[in-house]
Order: structure tokens, then C-alpha cells, then sequence
């Protein structure tokens, strides 16, 4: 999602008239008090991605801040306080945290 996208244009330029490829990137123009971070774990027809997920207790969010919007939100950081997990199937399973 953070990630640069390149992407066609078709519509040319105002100014020098070629059609031009674009970039767009997305960055975070506020930050919630807490931040929940949800991952997608099935695909097409309800495959669950079974691959694995790690990430440390503390996580700094300066790469991804629009920082023109919050100059003062530099070195950001949200501690982990809880984990909840998926065990089954998209028909069935259970939570667990």
C-alpha cells in the first residue's frame, strides 16, 4: 500500500503534450491515537495465506508521514499490547488472542 506505483496516463500533458507515466505514493496525513493494523489473509475463492507474519513490539511509522502535513509527529512509534489470531477456515475457526 506504501509502496511507489507507476502507472499509464492517457491523458498527455498540458504543457509539452506527451503521454507520460505517473507515480503515485500514499502516506499518512493524521495518526490515530491507537493503530490497529488488520492483514488480509484470504484470496480468491477463500484461500487462506498461510504465510508468516513478523513484526517487532515497537513500530516507528516516519516512513510512511506525509511529513509537510505533520512536521511535529516526526519519530512516531506505537508499542504492540495485543494480538488476535484466526485458527480454521472462512467457514469455520476460531480467535484466539
Amino acid at each position: 500500500m506504501f509502496v511507489e506505483e507507476t502507472f499509464e496516463w492517457t491523458i498527455p500533458c498540458t504543457k509539452c503534450k506527451k503521454k507520460k507515466d505517473h507515480t503515485k505514493t500514499m502516506k499518512l496525513a493524521s495518526l490515530p491515537k491507537y493503530l490497529v493494523i488488520c492483514f488480509q489473509r484470504y484470496g480468491k475463492y477463500g484461500k487462506k495465506n498461510t504465510s508468516s507474519i513478523q513484526f517487532s513490539e515497537d513500530l516507528n511509522v516516519d516512513d510512511y508521514l506525509d511529513l509537510e502535513l505533520l512536521k511535529n509527529e516526526k519519530n512516531k512509534r506505537y508499542n504492540l499490547i495485543g494480538v488476535s489470531n484466526h485458527s480454521g477456515s472462512m467457514e469455520f475457526g476460531h480467535y484466539y488472542a
